[in-house]
């Protein structure tokens, strides 16, 4: 059986008025709406069913897609209501592509035992379990909702990535090298935080940790509001009174800046122990020292003895050693309070000799 011409077509149909099922074989020259290929039609009582599917010249099929549209691909399925894939063997094992048909729903993909991706190394590289489990770069993981496994142990740009709407910066989620990391763009801070108040804490580039304070100044500082002092942990080692005390606690998250609080030293001068007020003023007084080998100064950054005070008259101060321990006040006589270790007592009179 033949069509009269090439450029003609072949059609069979069955039933003498509705014809119920057709077929439309196009010449190899023909030029119409699918050129040459094959069409199939069926529908119920009528002299004119529908298109169901149809075969190119190039071997593309389609189904569903419409009298006036030939298959884009070598495989296109769909209708009215968004088209559908479905396929199953004789065990009831079943796959299924179902995309959206409205803008209430999704696209589904469904398999029996799970899905499985892969690539040209055919491996599964993305596991879907039944029970919704997912796993990458892993065998099927097992009550996890989600989990990754890194492809090396010796790079930090891998694992879960999220990246910036605005531009290139991303975020990696990864464990590599023994340590599970949360790791950032170089340049670029990490913080964590709610919904209604996102920069609750930092970590800054430079390494520093900020609790309330987005650009800590110092290893660790922190800020709770409400009109209270800044808290910092610096590090050791540094000049009293100045803008890096070990442990600080001013009014003000730039310690240059600050008029009021305490600064705790350790002197990379002598290696003392010192405690620096500021009251009203960015310039900070001594207020305590302990120096090494254990003499104490109140006011006094030098003490010579063993607890020395300096305050507002001349060379006050409280010296001990040999068998008596005492207040002296050399301007205008001594003022004696002493402590006689020999014989347990007190003695307490004015020197004016």
């Amino acid at each position: 059986i033949q069509s009269g011409s090439s450029a003609g077509t072949l059609t069979l149909f069955g039933g003498a008025t509705n014809h119920g099922g057709k077929i439309v074989l196009s010449g190899g020259n023909n030029t119409g709406t699918g050129g040459s290929g094959i069409k199939f039609y069926a529908q119920a009582s009528t002299a004119s069913p529908a298109e169901r599917m149809r075969i190119t010249a190039s071997g593309n099929v389609g189904i569903g897609t419409g009298s006036t549209n030939d298959p884009a691909a070598k495989l296109q399925i769909q209708d009215g209501n968004g088209a559908t894939l479905f396929m199953d063997d004789t065990n009831g094992r079943t796959l299924r592509f179902r995309t959206a048909n409205s803008s209430s729903q999704g696209t589904n993909i469904s398999s029996y035992a799970g899905l499985y991706l892969g690539g040209s190394d055919n491996a599964n590289h993305l596991l879907i379990t039944n029970t919704g489990d997912v796993g990458v770069g892993m065998s099927p993981p097992t009550n996890h909702r989600m989990h990754i496994k890194t492809a090396v142990d010796n790079s930090y740009a891998q694992g879960l990535v999220i990246e910036r709407s605005a531009n290139t910066d991303r975020g990696y989620i990864n464990y590599v090298g023994g340590g599970f990391r949360m790791i950032a763009t170089d340049g670029d801070p990490i913080r964590f935080g709610h919904v209604s108040s996102s920069d609750e804490v930092t970590v800054h580039t430079n390494g520093y940790l900020g609790v309330g304070v987005n650009s800590p100044a110092h290893t660790i500082q922190g800020y709770s509001g409400g009109g209270g002092y800044y808290f910092s942990v610096g590090r050791g080692n540094t000049s009293p009174g100045g803008n890096d005390p070990w442990l600080g606690l001013y009014n003000s998250a730039t310690y240059s800046a600050a008029t009021y609080g305490w600064g705790m030293y350790d002197s990379n001068v002598d290696g003392s122990f010192q405690i620096w007020n500021r009251n009203n003023s960015t310039t900070g007084t001594n207020t305590f020292t302990i120096k090494r080998g254990g003499n104490v100064g109140i006011e006094d950054s030098q003490p010579s003895s063993k607890f020395v005070v300096s305050g507002g008259k001349p060379s006050e101060g409280v010296t001990a050693g040999g068998t008596y321990t005492e207040l002296t006040r050399t301007s205008g006589g001594d003022l004696g309070l002493l402590f006689n270790k020999d014989t347990s007592k007190w003695l307490i009179g004015i020197d004016n000799s």
